[in-house]
């Protein structure tokens, strides 16, 4: 293809988006906070079940799972189908209680999950958006364990997943959102929404 060509079809396209960014949104920003994610129903339950199992004097464990906190990146968040990336942080604190004197033992998982997501949305009304949501990615997994007094840690880095059959954005270009669902963004969550 000759230059002067692909001079024009850069040229055609540009202007294109930057007409297109002009009458829509061409980003959306968003930041929030969920809350019975994945990590913390493996990490809880998971764990229990195996102490449960293999540990004669296992009684309970407490999870103390803190919020799971999010960050977003949509691109035509105004389009019926919107793709965007999900930037994921979240801790779980658990402490095992055992009995026969066997003193307390302490564990702490972190997870840091990278997810591209598809959204779609079938209701566009007004400043209400209503939508299904879909994402995968990868996770880093840093846990570390005292049991006895001995510390152990363990890194792994896996796959993850959120599915969202319901979410919600009310707004214009400040918006606030929420969505229920599972996965590591939580099976609720929700936060605000930034249109540029």
């Amino acid at each position: 293809m000759p230059v002067k060509q692909t001079i024009a079809i850069i040229a055609l396209v540009g202007i294109s988006f930057y007409s297109y960014g002009q009458k829509k949104h061409v980003l959306e920003l968003r930041v929030g906070a969920g809350a019975i994610t994945a990590p913390d129903i493996m990490e809880g339950i998971g764990t229990a079940v195996t102490d449960a199992i293999i540990t004669d004097n296992f009684q309970t464990v407490d999870a103390n799972g803190e919020s799971t906190w999010m960050a977003t990146v949509l691109i035509f968040p105004e389009s019926r189908f919107t793709v965007g990336l999900d930037v994921i942080a979240n801790q779980t604190d658990l402490t095992f209680q055992y009995d026969n004197a066997i003193p307390d033992q302490h564990s702490s998982a972190n997870y840091l999950s990278f997810m591209g997501r598809l959204d779609v949305k079938y209701i566009k009304k007004g400043m209400v958006r209503l939508y299904s949501s879909i994402g995968a990615g990868v996770c880093s997994r840093s846990a570390e364990r005292t049991d006895n007094g001995v510390e152990s840690t363990d890194q792994s880095t896996g796959a993850c997943l959120q599915i969202t059959p319901l979410g919600i954005r009310v707004g214009q270009k400040i918006a606030v959102w929420g969505e229920v669902g599972f996965g590591f963004r939580g099976i609720i969550c929700g936060g605000l929404a930034f249109s540029l």
